[in-house]
């Protein structure tokens, strides 16, 4: 049981996208303490124009928003012709952009990073890409979590339901208890 309880608690999220031209992506949603972290690695990152603008690699990347922030992004973007792309409104916090990357054409080999969130909060990462028909690639692997104790040790469990396996334990304990009355009862009185 301990060997499976070591790998049924991760909020470890792999994705793919292979000439994918989609505007916006929800990747994850997790609940952060103060002492909340995500780790990307990004690999085989790259992206093709669509032939008529350039792209723009500002215009490519995550954006890390609650859905306060996500909703306040949406209505901005709607009634103000400035920032026509989410990765530049005031709202959430754009965590990576391709414009990170110093070659921006064919494979990107590997990129690592770790981000803490502003604030403890529920946030959703969604991929955003502003550049009309531009076909984009990368494989991402993302770890949430949050940090606990005094020896930092990583709780991948969203902010939320880090009681939960202590309480389904504690509900799985009493039935068998109640279980074994009950058959204990049905013994007795037969």
């Amino acid at each position: 049981v301990m060997l499976l309880w070591s790998r049924c608690n991760a909020e470890i999220v792999h994705f793919s996208l292979h000439n994918d031209t989609r505007g916006v992506i929800h990747i994850h949603t997790f609940g952060f303490t103060s002492r909340g972290h995500m780790d990307v690695e990004a690999v085989h990152m790259g992206w093709i124009g669509n032939g008529v603008n350039d792209t723009d690699p500002s215009l490519l990347g995550f954006l890390l928003v609650t859905d306060d922030q996500w909703t306040l992004t949406n209505l901005q973007l709607r009634d103000d012709p400035a920032p026509d792309c989410a990765l530049q409104t005031f709202f959430g916090s754009a965590i990576l952009t391709f414009k990170d990357f110093s070659n921006i054409t064919g494979d990107l080999g590997l990129y690592n990073t770790s981000v803490s969130p502003p604030n403890p909060d529920l946030f959703s990462l969604v991929y955003i890409n502003c550049n009309d028909g531009a076909q984009v690639s990368m494989d991402v692997t993302l770890s949430f979590y949050n940090l606990e104790g005094k020896d930092g040790r990583k709780n991948y469990l969203s902010d939320g339901l880090t009681q939960l396996p202590v309480l389904y334990f504690s509900f799985s304990a009493v039935h068998f208890m109640l279980f074994c009355s009950w058959m204990y009862i049905c013994l007795k009185q037969r």
